[in-house]
């Protein structure tokens, strides 16, 4: 088969997969984890539910959405068996996922059969987020051949030693900066916020298990992101030194440890916080990962602005958390980091604009000119404001909220304007700087306003 026929396979395999665990958690969600009863695989003795039962067939398309995926694991099983085996990485996490199927499937059913226990349904979801980890493996080896990870050694590198003979203490510091501690850091607050945003009262184990399952995603997110860029990481100064990238970590180290990251992180919000916020929580590492990491950001200017959508999750997660749905305030909350990420990465474009186009990433400075870039830099901005303004109207915030985000608002606005009639990269990268600390105190103000510490 060739490569990128398999490449397809792959991706189409993942999707399926992931598809199929958000169903799962919708079914579950929805109450129709026992829409066929405790009977598997036939749904009440019919091969087919009764259509006009939803809750019937809710369950059975969950059931029939597995199954599809089932057959797409063992085709690419297959695949890699006859067609890859000079590539033991992607042979190996083909088996295990072809291993870990039938033990999915046969959970699932016992699940059923023991009417949703809680211990079946963590060992079925704790299962799946394993099964998927391995799919995801097989994709992104696939997009990734064993020569592309191969350092070649430079001016810098050739008189200096090993860099895998590193101590304990720099190994450690090493994984927890693939993890990008600083954006975990961001989208924890932004989770927490969303967690305070909402109408129910916030018990401290809640938003304890929310937070740390939510920071355990966003890191899986982050090595898994540092493994794909691994090459062109290398090429960028400011990127250089990445464990992965400069070899003191193998990507096959990173993947795992990833891996073991994501079902941590998915198995404990399903468990401890609800399904729904652990569905959340990977739908966020997906778009990441799939949408914006491997297709938007090598291949079109727009990736900015479409993969913003992945910081939406945190908002939506920390408010599914406490209330077990989706509700317009964190929707509000998703949007505003949506319509800041542009400017707040255009910032960074401009100032390494040399360093970005030399690694072949098609950013707006370099592929629709500073110009441009900067006039939807401002509309962006404006929006972003506006969109943060909207919690005082809508009711939701008070009085305390309205005059810091209204402060807050102008003074990145006022740091876009000086980007853009400053075209010295200090300039852009002080505002890169600047909208991260703009977010942060929005953030800051929301829960101050909403806790009641402070009135006016």
């Amino acid at each position: 088969m060739p490569t990128m026929r398999f490449r397809r396979m792959s991706v189409v395999t993942s999707v399926l997969t992931y598809l199929t665990i958000l169903i799962g958690g919708f079914t579950r969600g929805s109450g129709a984890g026992l829409g066929c009863g405790d009977d598997w695989p036939l749904c009440r003795g019919q091969v087919f539910p009764d259509w006009s039962n939803a809750l019937m067939v809710i369950e059975w398309g969950h059931r029939y959405v597995a199954l599809l995926a089932g057959i797409a694991i063992l085709a690419t099983a297959v695949a890699a068996w006859r067609h890859h085996r000079e590539d033991t990485r992607i042979v190996w996490a083909a088996t295990l996922a072809a291993i870990l199927l039938p033990i999915q499937a046969m959970l699932g059913a016992v699940t059923v059969w023991e009417h949703l226990a809680p211990w079946w349904s963590a060992a079925h979801m704790g299962t799946a987020s394993a099964l998927f980890g391995a799919v995801v493996a097989v994709t992104i080896f696939a997009h990734n051949p064993p020569g592309r990870s191969a350092i070649t050694p430079g001016p810098d590198r050739a008189a200096g030693p090993d860099p895998r003979a590193a101590g304990e203490e720099n190994v450690l510091s090493d994984y927890a900066s693939m993890t990008k501690p600083r954006i975990v850091a961001l989208l924890v607050a932004m989770g927490f916020t969303g967690m305070m945003l909402a109408p129910e009262g916030l018990s401290v184990a809640e938003a304890f298990w929310t937070l740390l399952g939510g920071a355990l995603g966003a890191a899986c997110g982050g090595v898994i992101n540092q493994v794909i860029e691994r090459d062109v990481d290398r090429e960028m100064d400011r990127t250089s030194d990445r464990a992965v990238a400069s070899g003191r970590v193998r990507p096959r180290d990173a993947l795992a440890f990833a891996a073991a990251l994501g079902a941590t992180s998915f198995t404990m919000l399903a468990f401890m916080v609800n399904v729904l916020a652990a569905v959340l929580t990977m739908l966020g590492v997906v778009f990441y990962v799939f949408i914006y990491t491997l297709w938007l950001k090598p291949s079109t200017p727009q990736g900015v602005v479409v993969g913003g959508a992945a910081g939406m999750a945190p908002a939506l997660v920390g408010w599914a958390a406490v209330t077990g749905e989706l509700g317009l305030p964190a929707i509000l909350l998703g949007a505003v980091v949506f319509l800041w990420t542009p400017p707040h990465f255009w910032a960074l474009a401009i100032a390494r604009r040399e360093e970005y186009a030399e690694a072949g990433f098609p950013m707006m400075p370099n592929a629709w000119g500073l110009k441009a870039t900067k006039r939807r830099m401002i509309l962006y901005t404006l929006a972003t404001v506006l969109a943060a303004a909207a919690f005082y109207p809508m009711g939701v915030l008070g009085n305390l909220y309205l005059l810091a985000s209204t402060v807050l608002g102008l003074a990145f606005l006022f740091g876009v304007l000086t980007v853009v009639v400053d075209h010295e990269p200090q300039r852009a990268r002080g505002l890169f700087f600047g909208s991260i600390a703009y977010l942060g105190l929005l953030f800051a103000a929301m829960v101050v306003d909403r806790a009641g510490w402070l009135a006016l």
